[in-house]
């Protein structure tokens, strides 16, 4: 008989926090100077029992097809997990979001669809009542796994996702006009060297990577 929780395309349940995992986002301040970093799992830290994955100081874990955020500080909500993401949600489930000014609202499901990421993986992509999208392996289209969280003033975009050295997702929204660098007119472009993508920027190639 049909089982209403399991998943539609991933039965097997994915590691969505993989150590392979490498998000590529964009940090651009308030004077409009862009950078590139990359996001990826740097460590493992136990709070009360539970194991949850460090990406740049935010504490995060899976349980099934859910990914728990640890909040260790927000006013009136310290010391707490909630559930960010639920990648086996159902149209007219709601879910915990994160504001930018760390406030917790519920949001409701308002569609559900299966796409392919750019190396054949079957992803299940969310669209929620604020607009808001999430992607299976992605997180939030727009920021990625965890920008929305990092306590920072800056604004973050996603840009690419990576497992491994294999592209996953590329923000296609994401505007190269807005990540350039007013003060020194420099232009950032995309291009192919080899099968890596890298970043033109004044003349310079820099791999997205990092490395």
């Amino acid at each position: 008989s049909f089982n209403p929780d399991i998943h539609p395309i991933h039965p097997v349940i994915p590691n969505y926090l993989s150590t392979s995992m490498r998000w590529i986002v964009s940090k651009t301040s308030e004077n409009k100077e862009s950078q590139f970093d990359t996001l990826y799992i740097s460590k493992e830290s136990v709070v009360n029992g539970k194991t949850y994955k460090v990406i740049n100081n935010v504490l995060l874990r899976q349980e099934e097809y859910k990914i728990y955020y640890y909040n260790p500080g927000m006013s009136g909500y310290a010391n707490q997990e909630y559930p960010i993401y639920d990648f086996n949600t159902k149209i007219g489930d709601s879910i915990v979001t994160i504001g930018k000014d760390q406030q917790l609202s519920w949001i409701t499901v308002n569609k559900i669809e299966t796409i392919m990421l750019l190396n054949g993986w079957a992803a299940q992509r969310i669209t929620y009542s604020d607009n808001s999208v999430n992607i299976e392996f992605v997180g939030d289209s727009k920021t990625g796994i965890l920008a929305h969280l990092i306590a920072d003033e800056r604004e973050y975009n996603l840009f690419q996702v990576y497992n491994g050295n294999v592209l996953l997702y590329e923000n296609e929204g994401i505007n190269f006009s807005h990540l350039q660098n007013q003060q020194t007119s420099s232009f950032l472009s995309k291009q192919i060297v080899n099968g890596q993508l890298f970043i033109l920027r004044n003349g310079r190639l820099y791999d997205v990577l990092g490395r």
